[in-house]
């Protein structure tokens, strides 16, 4: 996916799109687990759009936030980074 989001071939927002698009088709699981071996904390993310957020920080090389570690005034984070 590196290789082809270089060559301008990979568009994760046209992805997440049809994925919206079609909630319910046969192949939404198997590309969700593809896009979430994509970044190496993609596991902890729980939606589409927590995923873009992450890949958007990692390539604008800023610093890694935690993902949906710890609860903040009793509310769960979805990003929590120390600056």
């Amino acid at each position: 996916m590196i290789r082809a989001e270089r060559q301008f071939l990979f568009d994760l927002f046209a992805i997440e799109s049809a994925i919206a698009r079609a909630p319910r088709h046969h192949g939404r699981k198997a590309v969700e687990t593809a896009l979430k071996s994509y970044h190496p904390l993609a596991h902890l993310t729980k939606s589409m759009p927590e995923l873009a957020y992450l890949l958007l920080v990692t390539r604008a090389d800023l610093p890694t936030p935690q993902v949906n570690q710890q609860p903040l005034f009793n509310e769960e984070v979805d990003f929590h980074g120390r600056s």
